[in-house]
């Protein structure tokens, strides 16, 4: 029944699609520009549906739009360990019945399937697989291979060592190895102008995004953030991560209105209680007095706190968090590491809510908690973990940290709102390099937060040594989240929660984003003018 359904949605959508085009054909606005475009569509997915009519609203604007369709390779980005394995056969077929109702040609990537490597006798394991590295391209086959790991596992980051999980990983690398020689060689061939590529970080979208340096085309990436008919498109950089850096010096010193300021101050406010959220990962009664915590993670008053919000292991935003060699786990564990050189700060690790306060098959498979108990043998006595179920307000530990670490996490933003400046691994959350950050780029930076605050002298009664931003940065958080939250997600009314919907009104509206689409492709509109 699950299948009928499926595919009775799918068809519904193909007609809708094919009803677009027509529209299209009558009402698109020829411009004759001579650009190829590439679409990296692989797989079909309901939120696919974008690229298809995107795509047909190019083909109408006088480009030569392609699509390309996954060779059928032995992993697939999107599986998942604890979720059925997808019919390879019947999605390709999918796919290419969605390209051929948007009147996009299609390019099979099976005939450009190209495995030249010798992968015989290949240790298939993550500490062996990490470092590769294309031999001609430089591309990163390891840390392309490891995020997929982290993904297809749920977050396992010490996976037993069987058949099992070296078969797994096998069929990852060589996914990851196949796919970027097979987009490679459709790029060497078609020498498009543009791509456009879901994600941009696993092993069939991000060969699209990183040889855009190499052959020297413009990559659109697009993300939907589980957010109903909410997309966010950034043009040079990945969409998942929000980074909006190349934006920033031209719209940082703009002016909110009262109704814009009345659109944070809400925002923050509904982030602390789960509001709008599409899973509230806040227990429905949390601790949140300073003493109570104090005790029942047994801190001493008289000691200064590190606090440390690592992010999900199995979520892609998380992926390129790293400083110097280290991704993000190894920071953790490297801090854990040098605990017992600093006795007198105390170092605490908040797993995050989401490792568990989530539907079943986004459960991670093992907490970063456990996985660090495992890891080190022997725990310093200066370090306290906290697991995703812990009952203690996560904002509320933030308060009595006197120095917290962050990634890239939301939790971030709120405290820097609160007035209180953060610190930032590495330059990869969409929040830092903007003035109002500490950004960590180097372990000795790392090391620097535990010598400061040993070196200070320390009592009962003064032991919040924060550093505060000052009221103009403030503003730049403030002008940053709302660019953020309410400018840079942008909605298509034509698609709601995966089906397309076709109205007179939704046509129209759905005219204008496209245009406004292709005019942000084209270098003539920003990601925020959506």
């Amino acid at each position: 029944m699950k299948i009928f359904l499926s595919n009775l949605l799918f068809n519904f959508n193909l007609i809708i699609i094919r009803i677009v085009n027509i529209f299209n054909f009558l009402f698109v606005k020829n411009e004759l520009l001579p650009k190829t475009i590439l679409i990296n569509i692989q797989y079909f997915q309901r939120n696919t549906l974008i690229e298809a009519i995107f795509g047909n609203y190019l083909s109408h604007n006088g480009k030569k739009v392609f699509g390309l369709v996954c060779a059928g390779y032995k992993y697939c980005e999107i599986h998942k360990m604890n979720s059925e394995i997808p019919d390879c056969n019947a999605c390709r077929l999918k796919t290419f019945k969605l390209l051929d109702a948007a009147k996009i040609e299609a390019i099979d990537l099976e005939d450009f399937k190209n495995i030249s490597e010798d992968l015989s006798g290949k240790k298939y394991d993550l500490k062996s697989l990490k470092n590769l590295k294309h031999s001609k391209t430089e591309y990163p086959l390891g840390e392309t291979a490891y995020w997929n790991w982290l993904h297809y596992s749920n977050g396992d980051i010490l996976p037993e060592d069987n058949e099992k999980n070296n078969n797994i990983l096998k069929n990852i690398y060589e996914t990851t190895y196949g796919s970027h020689n097979s987009i490679n060689a459709v790029i060497e061939k078609y020498k498009p102008d543009f791509m456009v590529t879901c994600h941009g970080k696993f092993a069939q979208t991000r060969p699209a995004f990183f040889l855009r340096e190499i052959y020297n085309y413009d990559c659109l990436t697009w993300e939907n953030f589980a957010m109903d008919s909410s997309f966010v498109w950034l043009k040079n950089a990945l969409a998942m991560d929000q980074n909006i850096n190349n934006y920033w010096q031209s719209i940082s010193e703009t002016k909110l209105s009262r109704i814009d300021h009345r659109k944070v101050d809400k925002y923050f406010e509904d982030q602390k209680t789960g509001v709008n959220q599409k899973w509230t990962f806040l227990d429905k009664i949390t601790i949140e007095d300073k003493n109570e915590i104090y005790k029942k993670i047994n801190l001493n008053k008289e000691k200064p706190v590190i606090s440390i919000f690592p992010p999900i292991a199995w979520d892609s935003t998380g992926c390129s968090h790293t400083l110097e060699d280290l991704d993000f786990f190894e920071v953790i564990n490297f801090l854990v590491s040098k605990c017992r050189e600093y006795m007198n700060v105390q170092f605490v690790v908040r797993s995050h809510p989401a490792e568990l306060n989530v539907p079943d098959y986004l459960r991670s498979s093992r907490s970063i908690v456990d996985t660090l108990i495992k890891i080190n043998k022997e725990i310093p006595s200066n370090v306290f973990f906290l697991q995703a179920d812990s009952e203690i307000s996560s904002h509320a530990l933030s308060t009595i940290s006197n120095e917290v670490i962050f990634f890239s996490s939301t939790l971030g933003l709120e405290v820097l709102n609160s007035q209180r400046k953060v610190n930032c691994i590495g330059v990869q959350a969409y929040y830092s390099q903007k003035g109002f950050t500490n950004d960590i780029v180097t372990k000795k930076q790392l090391l620097d937060l535990f010598e400061n605050l040993e070196k200070l002298s320390w009592s009962k009664d003064d032991n919040h040594l924060y550093e505060y931003i000052d009221e103009r940065q403030l503003k730049y958080v403030k002008t940053l989240t709302f660019y953020i939250r309410f400018k840079l997600h942008s909605f298509i009314g034509i698609l709601k929660r995966g089906i397309l919907v076709m109205t007179l009104f939704r046509y129209i509206s759905y005219l204008q984003y496209m245009k406004n689409l292709k005019d942000y492709l084209l270098g003539k509109r920003t990601p925020f003018d959506l």
